[in-house]
């Protein structure tokens, strides 16, 4: 289904009373940004990712159709981040170097981060340089937020990586100048307020919080914060709990263990669940030691572009020739079914609408450019998970309300009647 990005941006950043330049600054100029927002461009998704971000949101079910080389670009991502994930640290200088090149539609200041904290990690961890994994790190954060190594956050506003960057980068820079640890602490004690504040969507918040914590952790080991280390974790602990989710929990468990039995409190539900959850990673083959180069990213999903373009031109029975005619020369159609290029905006939207087929972005079953719905989509599917059949009923009633107001309760109406089956046939089977 449909989403118009432009719309759904505006909305969001209108919202948290943003303004156009913090959630733009450094990644792309104000003009190109207002160029997204009006729909007259069509960010991708590596842009549209740290745009969310920013905006304190994930991506929501988002799905994207993408070139060939763009995911050459996401396997080799995806791949460095097992990596590191693994530990093994000297395959990283062979990784860095078949970095893909021809991802040419993907912003660049946001690839060349990447790139460099990859090589940052590999100054540590590899070449046991300090310095120049530290100047990796000042260049990787220049990338596109220079102001954290200026005025730290600030007034500015910054997405997960970005911050996890930061985080890695104020670590080291904390075992480089042990005099300064205090200082670099409050930096990151700053980044954990920033989370806790700008960053509402909790499923994005779980993404850096714990990793940040367990830094905070473990340049503040020798000093007596002892309740400021127990509320940090334990405010870590409920989050990972409350999101089901497993990011750093060991370590984030053994650091809580250590500060309640030090305050000579019981820890016994502590220990219980850190010996069970030890149990499992071992079971799993898993390293339970905190590997601060682990950390989580937002997962999309893809369809390839040309292949999207060619299998739906073919049900159409159009040759390439038809398809392409007064929109662009056949042989540039032919390199866009191949997947070496990407339409520009104006070729794009005329296709899909020959094609009567969804433009760039898609939403999974909501057809809309409202962030309300699209939260609403995401609370309805959630409580029927959880087998919470009165409340998504609810919610089912507040989505078709506003859907009716926007004038697109009839495009989706048959997510609507789906889910209203789901829930009485819930509430009849509980009943039974």
């Amino acid at each position: 289904m449909s989403v118009v990005i432009g719309e759904f941006l505006f909305e969001i950043r209108s919202r948290i009373n943003a303004s156009a330049k913090d959630i733009c600054e450094g990644v792309c100029k104000l003009p190109t940004y207002s160029l997204y927002e009006n729909g007259k461009r069509i960010p991708d998704y590596l842009t549209l990712n740290l745009f969310l971000e920013r905006m304190g949101h994930g991506i929501t079910g988002l799905t994207t159709y993408i070139t060939k080389p763009e995911m050459e670009y996401l396997i080799w991502r995806r791949e460095a981040s097992r990596i590191l994930r693994e530990r093994r640290w000297e395959e990283l200088s062979g990784h860095i170097r078949n970095e893909p090149q021809g991802c040419i539609n993907l912003n660049e200041g946001i690839r060349q981060q990447y790139s460099l904290l990859l090589q940052a990690i590999r100054g540590e961890m590899v070449e046991n340089d300090i310095s120049g994994a530290i100047l990796h790190y000042e260049n990787a954060l220049k990338c596109t937020c220079p102001f954290l190594l200026t005025d730290g956050l600030g007034s500015h506003r910054a997405g997960i990586m970005e911050l996890i960057c930061y985080g890695l980068y104020l670590r080291l820079m904390g075992k480089q100048n042990p005099a300064k640890k205090k200082e670099i602490i409050k930096k990151i004690e700053e980044t954990l307020k920033y989370l806790e504040k700008k960053i509402e969507d909790l499923e994005e918040r779980v993404n850096a919080y714990p990793h940040l914590v367990c830094l905070w952790m473990e340049l503040a080991e020798e000093y007596n914060f002892s309740r400021k280390k127990a509320a940090y974790l334990r405010k870590c602990f409920e989050l990972l709990k409350q999101e089901r989710k497993m990011y750093h929990v060991t370590e984030v468990l053994r650091q809580l263990i250590r500060c309640t039995e030090e305050g000579n409190k019981d820890s016994g539900r502590e220990r219980k669940a850190y010996e069970a959850i030890c149990s499992l990673y071992e079971f799993f083959g898993k390293n339970q030691g905190f590997n601060p180069y682990e950390f989580s990213e937002n997962m999309w999903m893809f369809t390839i572009l040309g292949e999207y373009l060619g299998k739906n031109r073919k049900r159409k029975k159009l040759t390439q020739e038809n398809i392409s005619d007064s929109i662009c020369a056949t042989e540039s159609y032919s390199r866009i079914e191949q997947g070496k290029r990407a339409p520009n905006q104006r070729n794009y939207k005329v296709l899909t609408e020959r094609l009567g087929i969804e433009s760039r972005y898609i939403l999974e079953l909501v057809n809309t450019g409202s962030y309300r719905a699209v939260m609403l989509r995401k609370e309805i599917d959630e409580a029927l998970f959880y087998e919470k059949y009165e409340k998504a009923r609810q919610l089912l009633g507040e989505l078709e309300t506003l859907l009716n107001e926007r004038g697109e309760k009839e495009k989706n109406l048959q997510y609507l009647e789906v889910q209203h089956t789901a829930c009485a046939y819930g509430v009849v089977r509980q009943i039974r």
